[in-house]
């Protein structure tokens, strides 16, 4: 039988059990594995899913990767360069946790900006690797697709984001993270990647050598040289304006097939050009006059070439590269451009990239300035070119010799449609004999509220085992008094932003970093007037009064990831849509369903009303039978029987006389 669901095992149910849940929530979570493993021992299947499968490359149109796994700065993720608006996709199918579209900071900011990932997603996946959860992060987005809300399912290869450089970012590209039970694991080894995968970032000690890496992963078995060599590329164009097309693709068997083509971001083509050289060396200047890139109109467009030769070995795509066509200067530091952040004293920094323009730069200007203002170096240069590489200052910026301090290196430019100067990159950079702290803060606690804990979630902090100091915030102003790493909102909270700052208290360590702002909702007691209810045995939840809304109870009771929503039928009800008696919540697996149920609204209609005290009356009298929905909102006193007091409870409710 084909593998439906993901089946956990005993050792799971206690983790979760263990975990700090309400009671309730440990109750229904444990309810919900359990019936999950019987479900799966019904049907066989007491295996995972796919021991290791496939994950999608998450930027299906960039396969520049411009820092690795590792790449000496504890960086847990692999980061991955596109203009900014390229899609970004789902790796697999999955649930969505957490999607946050709040930050509005583009580029150069502190680990204090956005808690430093920016606009960003993460998802839960529905098939386990090797037995573990896997959740995947993608960090800096310019925006999350409209269509993408937390709760949502999504399946591999969905559009849910668009690359930005928003949080701690200097340049347009996708940081890609991969958690398996809640640690980082190395993505390189799970994901599916593309044939021309390539390095173009900064020289950290495991970057170039993690994406030869990914590269041998594909190339292990192959026994064909293939690939392109001296090639030219656009990055940025106006309309009219042509590319002149430049390399060569070289073999060790002979080339029997070649396609160079132009493409838009959703695969469509625009112009190709295919050849058969059969010969070892192939010129592109020979598909230079096929591939009329003066005939695009403005948009984005990938210019993609793929071959195959004689040694047997599928057609294989040599390199994919992203541009762009507008009217207007598109003049900036190209994604994939690395700059120093934090450097040790006497360290060296090689900078590379390329700052571009679809008009000519006729002048750059870099910087490198103190905290004083004042310029430890510049230079300026007058390229005269649509391109200026930063690797040309290297011997003019000697970071090694700079003295421990906070500075910034800022790089002007401009092109030729206009006379101001545009600031393409301006980077802080701080020079510390101390370490900095990197990674990210959550505040954890699934129901978020005044009156339940809040707690600062560090465990995605590195260097581990930094000592750390805590600041509660309440929109943005330090909340006295709220400086360790748990936090109880007050009736103060409610409806504001709550965020924590965790700094490095350690003398060996520099840096804060913020967690991204968490709303606490109203009081129990202010959205469910009383104690509400989840009966696992007749499968009910009961709000404590009429009108609760969709919205109170998936904000009230319980993480609402874990639901697909509330139901009439098959009709999933909108946020505000009035509860009522028969409605259901319901689980996104769909092993388990809740009956909603309005105390004292036995007829369904939304309101309780003296019809529903005489049903109630019927009953007693054993004139009526009720279903387990209906005696649970005919028990309005709360005491496990239904007896005439509870008719005469529900008429002083009808008659406004008691809640």
């Amino acid at each position: 039988m084909k593998n439906l669901v993901s089946c956990p095992s005993a050792k799971e149910v206690k983790y979760i059990a263990k975990r700090d849940y309400p009671r309730l929530l440990c109750r229904m979570a444990a309810i919900f594995l359990i019936s999950s493993i019987l479900f799966c021992a019904l049907a066989g299947q007491f295996s995972v899913l796919a021991a290791s499968p496939a994950l999608l490359w998450p930027v299906p149109a960039s396969s520049r990767v411009t820092a690795g796994w590792g790449d000496g700065r504890n960086h847990k993720a692999i980061d991955i360069a596109a203009p900014r608006g390229t899609p970004v996709i789902a790796v697999a199918d999955g649930v969505v946790t957490l999607a946050d579209n709040s930050c509005t900071h583009d580029e150069g900011k502190t680990y204090n900006c956005c808690i430093a990932m920016g606009k960003y997603i993460k998802i839960q996946h529905s098939a386990k690797i090797n037995g573990k959860t896997v959740v995947s992060r993608y960090s800096h987005l310019s925006s999350i697709d409209s269509k993408i809300k937390k709760g949502d399912f999504v399946k591999a290869g969905q559009v849910i984001g668009y690359v930005g450089s928003t949080g701690y970012s200097t340049g347009n590209h996708l940081d890609f993270k991969l958690y398996f039970d809640g640690r980082e694991v190395d993505p390189g080894q799970y994901l599916t990647i593309p044939p021309d995968v390539y390095y173009g970032g900064s020289d950290w000690s495991v970057g170039g050598p993690y994406v030869q890496s990914l590269r041998n992963r594909i190339n292990h078995s192959s026994k064909s040289q293939l690939r392109a060599e001296g090639y030219t590329y656009p990055i940025s164009l106006r309309p009219g304006v042509s590319f002149k097309i430049a390399g060569a693709v070289r073999s060790n068997y002979n080339i029997t097939s070649l396609t160079a083509g132009i493409y838009d971001t959703n695969g469509n083509a625009y112009f190709t050009k295919t050849v058969k050289p059969n010969a070892k060396t192939y010129n592109l200047s020979g598909v230079d006059a096929d591939l009329k890139f003066n005939k695009l109109g403005t948009g984005t467009y990938i210019y993609e070439l793929k071959a195959q030769d004689s040694s047997g070995e599928e057609m294989r795509i040599l390199f994919q590269h992203v541009f762009t066509v507008s009217n207007s200067s598109t003049l900036s530091a190209v994604p994939g451009f690395t700059v120093p952040t934090a450097l040790s004293p006497g360290e060296e920094f090689a900078l590379s990239g390329i700052v571009a323009s679809n008009y000519n730069i006729n002048r750059f200007t870099a910087r490198l300035i103190n905290s004083s203002g004042k310029a430890v170096y510049e230079h300026t240069a007058y390229p005269n070119s649509d391109r200026f590489y930063l690797d040309s200052l290297i011997s003019r910026f000697k970071f090694a010799s700079l003295p421990e301090g906070k500075y910034t290196f800022r790089v002007v430019a401009w092109d030729n449609s206009s006379s101001s100067g545009k600031t393409v990159i301006n980077q802080a950079v701080t020079i510390s004999s101390k370490t900095a702290i990197d990674g990210s803060v959550y505040i954890s606690g699934l129901i978020r509220m005044a009156g339940r804990e809040m707690k600062a979630d560090t465990s995605d902090i590195t260097p581990e085992g930094v000592k750390l100091s805590y600041q509660w915030k309440r929109n943005g102003e330090n909340i006295p008094g709220a400086t360790k790493s748990t936090y109880t909102p007050t009736n103060a909270d409610v409806g504001k932003a709550i965020t924590v700052v965790v700094t490095a208290a350690d003398s060996k360590y520099y840096g804060s970093i913020e967690s991204y702002p968490v709303y606490p909702l109203p009081a129990a007691s202010d959205i469910l007037p009383g104690k509400y209810n989840v009966d696992l045995t007749t499968m009910t939840v009961t709000p404590a009064k009429e009108g609760t809304t969709v919205k109170q109870l998936l904000d009230g009771m319980i993480e609402s990831f874990l639901y697909s929503g509330v139901y009439e039928g098959s009709k999933k009800l909108g946020s505000n849509d009035i509860l009522k008696t028969g409605h259901t919540l319901k689980t996104h697996l769909g092993l388990l369903s809740f009956t909603i149920v309005v105390r004292g609204d036995l007829d369904g209609n939304g309101k309780v009303n003296a019809a529903d005290a005489r049903v109630v009356l019927r009953y007693v009298a054993k004139l009526q039978n009720l279903n387990k929905a209906q005696i649970k909102a005919a028990d309005a006193d709360g005491n496990y029987t239904v007896t005439a007091a509870d008719a005469r409870k529900i008429l002083r409710i009808a008659a406004d006389l008691d809640n």
